[in-house]
C-alpha cells in the first residue's frame, strides 16, 4: 500500500510538473511577442514575397504545443485571413467536434476541435493582431488535452507593440502633437496609459479641451472615473483593448454609416441555445431555422441620448438574411460564450407553421437607445438554414 502511495505521489508530481510553462520572447526573431511552452520550443521560419512567419513548437509527455504567427503586409489583410485559415482545418478535419467564436491572447478568437487526418486530437485558436495572424494549437493523440493546461498556453501569448508596452515606448508613440486639440476628436475611441499600474485602458474621447487635454470615458468604468489627460498619455486604439478579428465600424457625424459584406466570411454557430435562454431571450428557439447559417459579427460605439436603426439589405431577394444584437458588449465576449445581456433584440421573418424559404428577403432592422451614458453595441448579420454566402447591405442611422 505504501508502494502504491508513493507511486500514485510521483506520478501526480510528474504530471504537475508537465503542466509548468515557462514565457519565451521572441523579439529577436523578427516577431514582436512572447508565449509560455514547457521548454524552449524549436523555431521554424518561412518568407514570401508579401509575409514572413515562425513556428513554435514543444512537446513534453505526449501533449505539443504549437504556435504558427504570420506578419503580413495589412491589418486588413491580417483580419481577412483569420476565416480563410480556420476554413482550411475545418475542411481537412478528420472529424468535427467544435466550432465556435472565443478568445485568446486577450482578444477574440475562433476555437476548433478537431481530429486532423493523422489522429491528432487538436484544440485551436485562430485570431489577428494587427499585422499578424496567429494559430495556436494544442495536440494529443487518442483524445483532448486538458483544458485548463491548453487554455494557459492560449492565454500566455503577448504581443510587445500592444499589450507589454512600458513607459518609455507609449511615450515615443504617443507624442504630443504639434497640431493642439486635432489629434484626437470626439467619440474616438483610442488607449490611456496608467502609469502606476503600467498598462493601457481602452477608452472614448468625449470632449478636446483648450488646453491641450481631453476629457476621456474609460471601458468598463462608471462616469466619476472620467477625467482630463493629456495628450502624451493617449494613442489610437490597438487589440491590446479591442477585438482583433470584429470588425470595429467608426459612424460618421451625420447620416447613415453604410457598409458592405458577404457571409461567406462568416462562421456557423452550431449551438443557438445561448438566444432561446432567460437571461438573454434574442429569440424564441423555433426562430432557429433564421440563424442557422453562416454569422458575422460587427460593432461599435454608441454615443449617449442616442438613438440608432441597424439595417441589413440583401443584394439578392433569394438570400434571406437576418440581424440580431445586443448593447453593452464587453469588447471580449460574443456568442455563444455570452451569459447574459439587458437588452438583445432579433429581425427576422415571421411566420406561423413552418418557415416558407422560397418567400423573397425583406430588409431587417433592429432598433437600440441610450440615455445618459454610451454604450457598445454588437450586432451579426446571419443567414437562415443552409445559407452560407450572399452580399448584403449593412445600414446605420442615428438621431
Amino acid at each position: 500500500m505504501k508502494k502504491i502511495t508513493i507511486l500514485l505521489l510521483t506520478l501526480l508530481s510528474l504530471q504537475s510538473f508537465s503542466q509548468q510553462l515557462t514565457s519565451y520572447n521572441f523579439s529577436s526573431d523578427g516577431f514582436d511577442l512572447s508565449a509560455s511552452f514547457p521548454r524552449r520550443p524549436s523555431k521554424d521560419f518561412n518568407h514570401t514575397k508579401n509575409s514572413k512567419s515562425i513556428t513554435l513548437t514543444e512537446t513534453e509527455n505526449g501533449i505539443t504545443y504549437a504556435l504558427i504567427v504570420t506578419k503580413t503586409e495589412s491589418a486588413q489583410v491580417a483580419s481577412l485571413s483569420v476565416q480563410e485559415t480556420v476554413d482550411r482545418l475545418w475542411s481537412k478535419a478528420e472529424r468535427r467536434d467544435v466550432q465556435q467564436p472565443s478568445s485568446a491572447a486577450g482578444v477574440a478568437s475562433t476555437m476548433l476541435k478537431y481530429v486532423s487526418e493523422k489522429g491528432a486530437y487538436i484544440i485551436s485558436h485562430t485570431f489577428a493582431s494587427g499585422l499578424l495572424i496567429c494559430q495556436a494549437m494544442v495536440l494529443q493523440k487518442n483524445n483532448y488535452a486538458n483544458e485548463n493546461m491548453a487554455n494557459s498556453f492560449f492565454n500566455s501569448i503577448t504581443f510587445s507593440g500592444n499589450t507589454n508596452n512600458n513607459q518609455s515606448s507609449y511615450k515615443q508613440s504617443s507624442p504630443v502633437s504639434s497640431s493642439g486639440n486635432n489629434s484626437y476628436e470626439k467619440n474616438q475611441r483610442v488607449e490611456v496609459w496608467d502609469v502606476k499600474n503600467n498598462k493601457w485602458y481602452g477608452a472614448i474621447v468625449l470632449k478636446a479641451n483648450y488646453n491641450k487635454t481631453y476629457r476621456i470615458s474609460y471601458d468598463g468604468y462608471a462616469d466619476n472615473y472620467d477625467e482630463d489627460v493629456s495628450a502624451d498619455r493617449i494613442r489610437k486604439a490597438t487589440t491590446a483593448t479591442v477585438p482583433g478579428n470584429i470588425p470595429y465600424i467608426v459612424l460618421k457625424r451625420f447620416g447613415k454609416t453604410n457598409i458592405d459584406g458577404n457571409l461567406s466570411i462568416g462562421y456557423i454557430m452550431e449551438d443557438l441555445s445561448w438566444a432561446t435562454t432567460s437571461q438573454l431571450a434574442c429569440w424564441p428557439s423555433i426562430r432557429d431555422v433564421e440563424f442557422q447559417g453562416r454569422h458575422v459579427g460587427y460593432w461599435f460605439d454608441l454615443p449617449e441620448k442616442s438613438i440608432v436603426k441597424i439595417t441589413v439589405t440583401p443584394k439578392r431577394k433569394d438570400r434571406r438574411i437576418n440581424i440580431y444584437g445586443y448593447a453593452g458588449f464587453d469588447l471580449k465576449t460574443i456568442p455563444p460564450q455570452i451569459p447574459f445581456t439587458n437588452i438583445c433584440e432579433a429581425s427576422h421573418p415571421e411566420w406561423i407553421g413552418q418557415p416558407d424559404f422560397s418567400i423573397l428577403s425583406k430588409p431587417q432592422t433592429i432598433q437600440f437607445n441610450t440615455t445618459t451614458r454610451r454604450t457598445t453595441i454588437y450586432f451579426a448579420v446571419a443567414g437562415a438554414r443552409n445559407m452560407f454566402d450572399g452580399d448584403y447591405t449593412i445600414s446605420i442611422d442615428i438621431d
